[in-house]
């Protein structure tokens, strides 16, 4: 009995992610090969839903909202903001959740994409 390995790669979250799946069943690639695409939409609609680099998302939309009252959340966004702020208890504050307005004060404002040039400097790095 042979184990294939499949693959799936893509990017998220301005990183790289992958899927990997292990099966001994070679009739199973049309379902395995789904499965890896609905992991990849799943991932997708969690930056979709969560990234405050998207002006679009829950997350920018509620930061925009800050100190106008309640607003309305999906459940997603309600599910990550009450572990936030339940791991900032946990942790005595030492978790911050609410660091928005310093991070964009430090320059932390947009996604950081690195270069093509940064990444070129970065292979020119001798090792030791």
């Amino acid at each position: 009995m042979t184990t294939m390995l499949y693959e799936h790669h893509f990017r998220a979250m301005n990183t790289g992610v992958g899927v990997w799946v292990w099966s001994t069943d070679a009739e199973r690639m049309p379902m395995i090969r789904a499965g890896m695409q609905w992991a990849e939409d799943l991932v997708a609609g969690v930056e979709a839903e969560l990234s405050r680099f998207r002006s679009t998302s829950a997350l920018s939309r509620l930061n925009g909202a800050a100190g106008r009252g309640p607003h309305l959340v999906s459940p997603m966004l309600w599910t990550v903001l009450v572990a936030a702020l339940d791991a900032a208890h946990e942790s005595a504050g030492i978790y911050d959740p609410t660091v928005l307005h310093s991070l964009e004060r430090a320059g932390y404002d947009r996604s950081t994409k690195p270069s093509k040039q940064a990444a070129i400097q970065r292979r020119r790095i001798p090792r030791q």
